[in-house]
């Protein structure tokens, strides 16, 4: 039988794969990827990971018994370390990660938090995973062709690393764990999936002329 996170991610390939094909991510690899943009989108998610991280605290509060308890503080721990990266990144270019949440960080920011503390565990894990495995598919992709000369190489790294593959599965296997209702997961996970293309979309028309919007994916 395959696992409920196996499929959930099948289902939405294909915001996975316009994620890919985004310009945000095609310059990223080539290092074209101007840098504001790529500030501007450090920013933003430095803003969003935090509201990732009480997400997992919510999971550690509603657990049950302690082997999820240890999963959720592994997690939360992975978040900490993502915003160390975020730091590094800031110290090393000299801009701030305090700027306010944009329409596509609040959104996505209030979807996870409304589940988080009114949902479940399942359901927690359903919303949170979509994070986690599209940044590792879209950092394998990457890593796939020649990024060296790319100034973004250490995201790339960052993002197909082993590290971040246990962890992404960790949490995977909590979604098969404890996703009880499938057809709840399946709502969340592909709204988080679509919340996740829109935040690559904001962060690479904020610095585009008024008009050159990319298209939108369909729920």
């Amino acid at each position: 039988m395959v696992a409920l996170s196996t499929v959930l991610f099948d289902e939405n390939m294909d915001i996975a794969l316009a994620c890919l094909d985004h310009p945000f991510i095609r310059e990223l690899k080539t290092g074209s990827l101007k840098l504001e943009t790529f500030q501007g989108y450090l920013s933003q998610d430095s803003f969003y990971l935090k509201a990732y991280a009480k997400a997992f605290a919510f999971g550690i509060s509603k657990s049950q018994d302690e082997e999820t308890m240890e999963v959720f503080v592994s997690l939360l721990n992975g978040v900490f370390e993502e915003l160390k990266l975020h730091g590094a990144y800031s110290k090393k270019w000299g801009f701030p990660l305090n700027c306010p949440p944009s329409k596509a960080t609040s959104n996505y920011v209030d979807f996870l938090l409304r589940v988080a503390a009114t949902e479940g565990i399942g359901d927690i894990a359903a919303a949170t995973l979509p994070c986690d495995a599209l940044y590792l598919f879209l950092g394998t992709e990457l890593k796939r062709g020649d990024h060296s000369k790319s100034r973004y190489m250490e995201w790339i790294d960052t993002y197909s690393s082993e590290s971040f593959r246990i962890l992404t599965n960790t949490l995977a296997e909590l979604v098969d764990r404890h996703g009880t209702d499938p057809e709840r997961a399946r709502r969340h996970y592909r709204r988080a999936m679509k919340l996740e293309y829109d935040f690559f979309d904001d962060a690479y028309n904020s610095y585009m002329a008024e008009g050159n919007q990319e298209g939108e994916i369909q729920d």
